[in-house]
């Protein structure tokens, strides 16, 4: 048999009381304290007497007892963790403005050092041809003239 519509079965004859029957386990329910011991509190009913049936439970929480000094803690962490992530988030930036300059820096050096390059060897090619043309006339107007 299904365990949910079994669970709760309800005697409409008796007004306000109510039969819980859970295998072989059949108990009584009821909005009077004086009809059984076992109440129903934790169901949200209330009492005749307009009383709220839900009782109001103190919240314990072990971690935060005392005068707070757990609350002040953790508190005082969380803000020193702030200031924290907000001082590396300032060094980060810090540190890529100064990456993204080193990073110009660097390209410039290299396209200067490429620019220098090329001109010697541009240079060195023409004196190059220069001396060779210089050469060729002169050795060569030379040995026409020793011929003639």
């Amino acid at each position: 048999m299904n365990q949910t519509a079994s669970s709760l079965a309800y005697v409409p004859s008796v007004p306000g009381v109510e039969v819980c029957s859970r295998g072989n386990e059949e108990t009584m329910r009821t909005r009077d304290k004086s009809l059984s011991t076992r109440s129903s509190v934790h169901l949200g009913m209330q009492w005749p007497e307009g009383k709220s049936a839900k009782k109001k439970k103190r919240k314990k929480n072990s971690n935060f007892t005392g005068d707070g000094i757990a609350v002040k803690l953790v508190l005082v962490i969380t803000k020193v963790v702030t200031r924290t992530a907000e001082a590396v988030t300032a060094a980060a930036q810090v540190v890529i403005v100064v990456v993204k300059v080193v990073v110009v820096v660097v390209v410039v050096v290299v396209v200067v050092v490429v620019v220098v390059v090329v001109v010697v060897v541009v240079v060195v090619v023409v004196v190059v041809v220069v001396v060779v043309v210089v050469v060729v006339v002169v050795v060569g107007g030379g040995g026409e003239g020793g011929e003639e």
